[in-house]
């Protein structure tokens, strides 16, 4: 008879009689077997034992006991095909739960999960058990860690072949030495080779409710219907794996020298503890993924509603709080664990924070509360285009950080919104003369990021005032002695409504409402700092709007309106592109011997072609009337069109030819200017690109 599930080294450690009797050579260990070892019900292998094979196979006992047939070969010819339990070292059904390439093999005929844990799984490292613990057997056995590394053996095979009868533990929960340390009688029994620790466990051990030496015993879980049902069912492996999976949360489990909970322990379901007992988290314990713990647990995180439908957290309770959205309801984790109650997310439910206290989350998530209190309130966006309007949350204390992405968040007074990367667009929903702190942070405008002023009431583009300011919690911080790199942005001169922190000394961009007067102009760029530059985009026409510092305003290809504020102010119109008759930029505020026009050739103050008073403004009226007054190649002229009220006053720089070029000459309208235009002077730069502006700085250092 071909011996299909035997182990040399098994079967002679289990057997010491053998051998010796074979020890001089008379016969092989597999021979031994086959001859007497086989009737005498004698175990070949740690995936086989006769007894245990019959009582938990019932059907088969007959026909051995009528001779027929030993348990072994029915095993061998049908058992091991069939899936049926033969040994408490070995779970087939769990074998191929835990892995299913394996059940894929089985379930196609291929071979039983028997023939694949002897002929790959033992040597793969898979567990037998689901009670055994490879790596807490690797830990606790530093000898079988340094064979493993070195590749000579496998954790299971160690395990079955030698930690079985060496009594080492199965598991952080299973003690083995422990075992037998509180039950002398046991040890005896595996002094005198009577049994093994685990084999006496096996058998009886957990039948007879021993205690396991660690504080855990079968007493524990004589109200679990888990457990209880597994130990009717003659399971041992279920009953061990129950056991495991309880024990650490268990009072009076004294776990393992070193041994950290992992953080991806299960938590113990339907479990029944003892009258007055409850599980207990093991200090410092965080599991992997959140979880709401059951009603038999010690709960570390815990919150309470009132009678009027307020969430709130205890006193003891400090530090972030995130909501999730757990099946439609909001629910509350702190430290990897859910709180029990949770709130409906349709604007109903009620949240109350201490000042201690913060809640973090999804921004949707954070937007379909209502939260009051003293905390700090974080709204989360997504690694995508976020869409958030916060403008009617009823939200305290709120910040939204947008993250990642394009985003668009709306927010009203109190609320404090961050970009992160991506361009993104803040809209601005407030009143003009109303008091309000928005707070813009992160704002980048090389990003692509713009501030939307089109949902602010009452807006007067000539009111709105920008200055270095920034809110204390209190108050405005602004003035002469302001030291700060945030701006405040009035809406009117009341009281102001914005902060955008860290933006002092950059440039910012606002997306406009519909302006009369301002027709098509949809954008405005404002740089209050002194010798801060702004450049208008060239697909559609800006405004550029300066601060009391000194500023360089340069148009796009489009018509724009420069507007420079206080301070010396450098108006650049040497880009030959920039300002043509058919798209001309519009000076409104430039005051004539402090400020500068910067074109592509210096001209002298009193050296202006005066071209008079026109009828029209076309190329032909311009052109006959300043070629009049012999309009050289890189001359400056000014005239006017219209008459009182109505007069309108334009500047021209001629190109490197003679005579007005409407498609090659510079001509910009200028408005509201202080002093005459015969007083105007250009300071030269021979382009507007960074060796001119470097060019530029130097003359003006000189």
């Amino acid at each position: 008879m071909a011996v299909k599930f035997f182990d040399e080294q098994w079967y002679l450690a289990r057997n010491p009689d053998v051998a010796e009797a074979i020890s001089d050579g008379s016969m092989t260990a597999e021979e031994h077997f086959e001859q007497f070892g086989n009737d005498e019900g004698r175990s070949p292998s740690p995936l086989f034992d006769a007894e245990y094979y019959l009582e938990h196979n019932p059907d088969v006992r007959p026909a051995v006991d009528f001779g027929l047939i030993t348990a072994y070969e029915h095993f061998a010819q049908h058992g091991h095909v069939e899936g049926r339990v033969a040994s408490p070292y070995f779970n087939p059904s769990n074998y191929l739960d835990e892995n299913p390439d394996v059940a894929e093999i089985v379930d196609s005929g291929g071979m039983s999960a028997y023939e694949h844990y002897q002929d790959y799984g033992m040597d793969e490292g898979r567990a037998p058990l689901a009670s055994f613990d490879a790596n807490h057997y690797l830990l606790a056995n530093p000898d079988v860690a340094e064979a493993v590394e070195a590749g000579h053996i496998s954790a299971a095979t160690h395990f079955l072949t030698h930690g079985v009868s060496e009594n080492r533990p199965l598991s952080p929960v299973i003690s083995l030495a422990a075992y037998l340390a509180l039950n002398a009688d046991v040890a005896a029994a595996v002094e005198a080779g009577e049994t093994t620790a685990l084999g006496h466990l096996l058998a009886h051990g957990l039948e007879e409710g021993r205690n396991l030496g660690n504080g855990i015993s079968a007493v524990q879980f004589g109200n679990d219907p888990v457990y209880q049902e597994a130990l009717a069912a003659g399971d041992t492996d279920a009953v061990l794996a129950r056991m495991s999976e309880v024990a650490p949360f268990l009072p009076a489990f004294s776990a393992p020298e070193d041994f950290e909970l992992p953080a991806d322990w299960p938590i113990p379901q339907d479990f029944v503890p003892p009258e007055g007992v409850l599980l207990r988290v093991p200090e410092g314990w965080v599991p992997e993924e959140p979880v709401m713990l059951p009603e038999y647990f010690e709960q570390p995180f815990a919150a309470e509603v009132s009678p009027e439908g307020v969430l709130s957290f205890g006193p003891e309770v400090s530090g972030e709080i995130r909501v999730i959205n757990l099946d439609g309801q909001a629910a509350f984790t702190q430290g990897g664990f859910i709180a029990a109650q949770t709130l409906p997310m349709d604007g109903s439910g009620a949240v109350h924070l201490t000042a201690e206290q913060e809640l973090a989350g999804l921004y949707s998530d954070i937007g379909a509360l209502t939260v009051t209190g003293e905390g700090a309130v974080l709204a989360e966006g997504t690694a995508e285009a976020d869409t958030i309007d916060a403008s009617e949350w009823n939200v305290a204390n709120l910040t939204i950080d947008a993250g990642e992405g394009d985003d668009i968040i709306t927010v009203a007074d109190t609320q404090t919104a961050v970009g992160g990367e991506g361009a993104d667009t803040f809209v601005i929903s407030a009143t003009a003369g109303v008091a309000s702190v928005i707070t813009i942070s992160d704002y980048d405008i090389e990003q692509g990021d713009i501030i939307d002023l089109s949902q602010v009431e009452g807006f007067d583009i000539f009111a709105m005032e920008v200055r270095g300011a920034e809110h204390d919690g209190t108050e405005w911080q602004s003035g002469e002695g302001y030291a700060g790199d945030s701006v405040g942005i009035w809406f009117s001169d009341d009281d102001a409504n914005v902060e955008v922190t860290g933006a002092r000394y950059d440039t910012m961009k606002f997306a406009l409402p519909e302006i009369p007067g301002l027709e098509g102009y949809d954008t405005m760029q404002l740089n209050i700092s002194d010798g801060g530059v702004l450049r208008a985009g060239d697909e559609a026409g800006e405004i550029l709007r300066g601060g009391d510092g000194g500023q360089f305003l340069i148009g796009g290809e489009e018509a724009d309106i420069l507007s420079g504020g206080g301070g010396r102010d450098f108006f650049v119109l040497s880009n030959e592109a920039s300002s043509r008759l058919a798209t001309m930029d519009h000076i409104v505020d430039l005051d004539i011997g402090e400020d500068a026009l910067v074109g592509h050739t210096a001209i002298h103050a009193g050296a202006f072609v005066d071209g008079g008073s026109l009828i029209n403004l076309d190329e032909a009226t311009i052109s006959n009337a300043l070629n009049a007054q012999n309009f050289a190649a890189n001359a400056g002229a000014y005239f006017t069109v219209g008459e009182g009220e109505d007069t309108r006053s334009f500047v021209v720089l001629n190109d490197g030819n003679a005579g007005f070029n409407a498609q090659a000459d510079t001509i910009v309208e200028i408005t509201g200017a202080s002093g005459d235009l015969s007083a105007l002077s250009v300071i030269g730069v021979p382009d507007i690109d960074a060796p001119g502006l470097e060019m530029f700085n130097e003359m003006m250092a000189a």
